[in-house]
């Protein structure tokens, strides 16, 4: 899931990111050898601002970690 922070209407702007959450099973540890390529300046558990409307149901044993780029 990508978080969206700003959108401008101007049809020349793309939306702009700088978080993006993976829904797994997995651990942090695991998550964090995943992106390790990535350049990943901070990985947290939980969503950042409150769960989205949008966002799916974790099944059991899941958890939601949260990647973010400065």
């Amino acid at each position: 899931m990508i978080e969206i922070m700003e959108y401008d209407e101007d049809e020349s702007m793309w939306p702009f990111s700088e978080r993006v959450y993976i829904l797994t099973s997995a651990s942090i540890e695991e998550v964090s050898d995943w992106v390790d390529e990535l350049e990943v300046d901070e990985i947290g558990e939980g969503y950042e601002y409150g769960r989205p409307i949008a966002a799916p149901n974790l099944k059991d044993g899941y958890s939601v970690y949260s990647l973010w780029w400065d």
